[in-house]
């Protein structure tokens, strides 16, 4: 059983919240560990099964991972955020917000053969990657750097090692996975890889771009990786803004509505506030899935933000499309909101709506980074770097 000590450094601002006092939010391991298996499970793809029972454990078998003790040391410093990193916080300014350079330390024993490790640290190289801890980490908060054993676990000192460290990395956990799903006797089911799967997995639609500029540092990135969302999304930048636009409006005059928002793909809810409706008249008006009987309360959008540092301190912004599906198709979306005129306030009628958003519209997105010439996809970086 190997014994390994594992200290996280925030490079963002990390968002926790307390279950009743929000301001004493605290880290803890389990959190750590699931998002470990979260990106295990990602990597994997639709070969995850044997992989994730191996390291993590299943119903039927322990895991692999034993955790020995968490510590942490928060700074009591509360970090200054400009107005496009306070608009990917989506209102959550009331969570305990943590500065960078904050540490934390999980000491855990690992058994199994060198495969479960190998497959273990792919995980935590793709939590320094594409991830973060905490709440909004998939809008680039809580950024860690990982240290094992006080070394470095990814060292990058440019754009292109970089792109070294995705593509090996994306590489070596195929090749792990693969070697379980063979061991474990799944038959490999090509027809079940055509469709998008139930969750987040790291399949042959995943797209990953890099920016290519070099920030002199990670709030830098972040704050230029904000601007970039939030002006895609205003009404007077892009066709889908104004499409959500008039849709949304009509229902708050009318009620009626038979469509959803395109850009609810990236994530449900997915509120409004109209603050012109009329003369001394707003609205609020809400999308979120109507799954209640199944717990389906949310959907994460499936775009994350990462911020990878260098080690001089300098940065790069990533964005990463992990394609599922949108929500089960037994799930509809429903829709309700109140307009509100002078101090009155009245319930719009709530409506059920069969239609899910469609991709186009991140993909819309995705091909703004690229026309801009601010990223480049992965496949275009690697034939960059090899001169092609």
């Amino acid at each position: 059983m190997e014994q390994m000590l594992l200290t996280f450094e925030t490079v963002t601002p990390l968002l926790l919240d307390g279950f009743r006092h929000p301001q004493s939010g605290q880290l803890r391991a389990n959190s750590v560990v699931g998002n470990l298996r979260f990106w295990l499970r990602a990597l994997c793809g639709y070969d995850y099964r044997a992989a994730d029972e191996a390291v993590f454990g299943s119903r039927t078998n322990p895991s692999s991972v034993r955790v020995r003790s968490f510590q942490s040391v928060l700074s009591d410093k509360k970090p200054q955020l400009d107005d496009a990193v306070l608009y990917l916080t989506c209102g959550l300014q009331r969570y305990r917000i943590v500065a960078p350079g904050s540490k934390f330390h999980l000491h855990l024993s690992l058994k199994g053969e060198e495969r479960v490790k190998r497959l273990f640290l792919c995980s935590l190289k793709a939590l320094s990657l594409f991830g973060g801890l905490g709440a909004r980490r998939r809008r680039g908060f809580g950024a860690v750097t990982v240290k094992l054993n006080e070394s470095n676990l990814l060292s990058c000192s440019s754009v292109d090692s970089v792109v070294e460290s995705i593509a090996s990395l994306l590489k070596e956990s195929a090749s792990v996975a693969a070697e379980f799903s063979s061991c474990s006797g799944e038959k490999k089911d090509e027809k079940k890889e055509e469709t998008l799967p139930s969750v987040s997995f790291a399949n042959k639609e995943t797209e990953i771009y890099i920016s290519n500029t070099v920030f002199s540092s990670p709030m830098e990135a972040l704050s230029y990786a904000a601007r970039l969302l939030k002006n895609w999304r205003q009404y007077t930048r892009t066709r889908e803004a104004q499409k959500d636009h008039d849709l949304v409006y009509r229902y708050a005059r009318t009620g009626e509505i038979d469509n959803v928002p395109c850009r609810a793909i990236f994530g449900l809810p997915h509120h409004y506030f109209l603050r012109k409706l009329g003369e001394n008249e707003q609205a609020s008006v809400a999308f979120e899935p109507a799954g209640s009987n199944r717990r389906i309360t949310r959907r994460a959008s499936p775009i994350l933000l990462s911020i990878i540092p260098f080690s001089d301190s300098k940065a790069v912004a990533l964005f990463s499309l992990f394609r599922s599906q949108f929500l089960p198709r037994s799930v509809p979306i429903q829709v309700h909101g109140s307009r509100i005129r002078n101090d009155e306030k009245t319930r719009l009628p709530m409506k059920i709506i069969g239609r899910h958003p469609s991709y186009l519209t991140v993909l819309s997105f995705t091909d703004m980074l690229i026309s801009s010439g601010e990223f480049s996809s992965l496949n275009m970086a690697i034939e960059r770097r090899d001169g092609g």
